[in-house]
């Protein structure tokens, strides 16, 4: 049944808001047991930065020192969950042209001025559970920029001259979630928290460079990494690994960035969250010389709500935060650069537990589609369009088909199969679902045929709707978290 003429579908403006791994006994090249599923991304720089922000809570008399950014947020509940918005900013303006560990900071002959946000972390803290979730955006994730007609990488809404609010707006409409705290903090802070826990031991595999980071690590083993090295090593996306006389580039680019960040951050948390337990003074003072001056607060986070986070974080040890890897798919642009695009059916479920939604639950305002019928069914299609937009669906439009279609259907592009569900739950008789390969824009249809009788009152359940057939085979691949890390925390395991 051919389904002609499609338009790419428009984007709706959202309503604004109401263990160690073990070394492989020869080192010389990575062992196959190194590129393996990883659930997180970045994830340990935002417990480490807001356990600090805590700290310097503590110290109130440095509290008024801290810079603040006025930014319009959502205002959370009395003993709700927040979810925190954690920037590593890679501000330029500031970096002297003669350091010589600039290139951790720009990268190679990037000597512009200007400033991007180079990490995006999500943080889930809630009172009522012993869990804290994460979820890291990777920076070429490619959405549409809150307040344009443009979709860009997701770090390019920090450089508008409104950066920091542009960058919430941007992720609380493109993931249908509020952010209720914003956290900042420079790269020279995360060099000098570094410092500050007196480095971090990490056990390498084999030796590795980055000439765009600066990062050099000549020998396998174990090495206590200072702050300059860490920022390399957490900034790297360009490494090399030796393979015995010759060295390789280390394929996974951003996410292989991503994933070391991780496992490298979560080892400093460690180190600075045992000093804050072991009321360690001479720690709790340098961690907060080591960000005063390099972290930038919302206005509305107040010491109190400070000093709590700091004591939730100094409590948890790292196996009760969460983290949580974003499905995504590669994308080429029409301009031709490569980027990554949101796999919407995988990530529904990680994105909802910062939504505190079920796993399985999809808000129907999330839902677009475009409703084709049989021209017998003209007046039932109406019907069932208003139907579906009274729950919240998005009908973006309605047309007649060009051929007769007996049985109802709902046909998706591939990355679509939860919206594509969605519907079906709600129509009877239960249409087919039909996957799609050349629908390259992320349509989704539903076809009204002969057989439609209407719309339901609820929902029938998940497990009552089958998927149909799929014409041709898909070309899209969701990205697994499937990286090279060379690098592990634990020395002395």
């Amino acid at each position: 049944m051919p389904v002609d003429d499609f338009v790419p579908r428009p984007m709706p403006e959202p309503e604004r808001r109401a263990a160690a791994s073990p070394r492989p006994q020869a080192p010389n090249r990575p062992s196959k047991n190194v590129y393996r599923a990883r659930r997180a991304v970045v994830g340990g720089i935002a417990v480490v930065v807001l356990l600090v922000v805590g700290v310097v809570a503590y110290g109130a008399w440095r509290w008024s020192s801290v810079a603040r950014t006025e930014v319009d947020l959502a205002e959370p509940l009395d003993g709700s969950a927040e979810n925190w918005l954690v920037v590593g900013s890679d501000s330029r303006d500031s970096i002297a042209a003669g350091d010589p560990d600039a290139s951790a900071f720009i990268g190679g002959n990037e000597a512009t001025g200007g400033r991007r946000s180079d990490t995006l972390v999500l943080v889930r803290i809630d009172p009522g559970s012993e869990q804290v979730h994460l979820m890291s955006l990777p920076r070429d994730l490619w959405v549409p920029i809150a307040r344009t007609d443009e979709r860009e990488r997701i770090n390019t809404a920090y450089s508008y001259e409104d950066g920091p609010q542009r960058l919430i707006d941007t992720i609380e409409e493109d993931f249908d979630l509020d952010i209720h705290h914003y956290v900042e903090v420079d790269f020279a802070g995360f060099e000098a928290i570094v410092d500050a826990v007196d480095g971090v031991p990490m056990d390498f595999e084999v030796p590795v460079r980055d000439a765009n980071s600066g990062l050099v690590v000549d020998q396998a083993g174990c090495r206590t990494l200072t702050g300059d090295e860490a920022l390399a090593f957490a900034r790297s996306r360009h490494l090399e690994y030796r393979d015995g006389s010759t060295w390789q580039e280390e394929p996974s680019g951003d996410l292989g960035r991503i994933a070391r960040q991780q496992q490298f951050m979560l080892a400093v948390f460690d180190r600075a969250a045992s000093r804050v337990r072991g009321a360690d003074l001479g720690a709790a003072n340098g961690l907060i010389g080591a960000v005063v001056d390099h972290v930038t607060l919302d206005t509305q986070l107040d010491m109190g709500r400070a000093v709590q986070v700091a004591r939730r974080f100094a409590d948890l040890g790292t196996g009760a935060i969460t983290t949580h890897a974003l499905p995504v798919v590669p994308y080429t642009t029409p301009g031709g650069a490569s980027v990554l695009r949101l796999d919407h059916d995988q990530a529904q479920p990680v994105i909802n537990i910062f939504r505190g939604l079920p796993a399985d639950d999809l808000p129907a305002h999330q839902v677009m589609l475009r409703v084709l019928y049989d021209p017998t069914e003209q007046a039932m299609a109406a019907t069932v369009s208003d139907a579906l937009e009274g729950k919240g669906f998005v009908v973006t439009e309605t047309g007649t088909l060009g051929s007769s279609a007996r049985n109802t259907a709902v046909r998706y592009a591939p990355g679509n199969e939860r919206i594509a569900t969605e519907i079906a739950r709600h129509i009877d008789p239960v249409p087919q679902l039909v996957e799609d390969p050349s629908y390259k824009d992320g349509r989704t249809v539903l076809v009204v045929g002969q057989d439609i009788v209407g719309v339901r009152s609820e929902p029938r359940p998940l497990d009552q709707i089958t998927r149909g057939t799929t014409p041709g085979s898909s070309t899209s691949t969701t990205v697994a978290p499937t990286t090279t890390v060379l690098a592990h925390p634990n020395c002395d395991s």
